[in-house]
């Protein structure tokens, strides 16, 4: 089930987390806590994925990382980076994994 809502700048679909396809993320991060900024973890991109910010290439990646996130049963959900486009996040044991989801895709609360 997903929603649709009107957005000033494109449509936004909006997914349940569990409904995600690694196609509809544009980067994860994977790290120990702390910094985000990679000295504490990995940025990575689809194998096919704009790397320009210097993200590992890496679809196997991506996957793992979105299928950890729809494992936890607490995830942080709905929110907008500082590109505007939504992100999931959750600490699973001594690291963050945090999935940017491609323009127009937002988790569903």
């Amino acid at each position: 089930m997903n929603t649709e809502a009107r957005n000033d700048e494109f449509q936004v679909r909006s997914e349940p987390l569990q409904a995600l396809t690694p196609a509809q993320v544009l980067r994860v991060y994977s790290g120990r806590p702390g910094c985000m900024c990679g000295c504490r973890g990995n940025y990575y991109c689809q194998n096919d994925g704009d790397d320009s910010r210097g993200e590992k290439k890496s679809s196997a990646m991506v996957t793992k990382v979105l299928r950890t996130l729809q494992a936890q049963d607490v995830v942080f959900a709905g929110e907008r980076d500082l590109d505007g486009r939504a992100y999931v996040f959750a600490d699973v044991g001594a690291r963050h994994y945090v999935a940017y989801l491609v323009a127009g895709v937002e988790v569903a609360r």
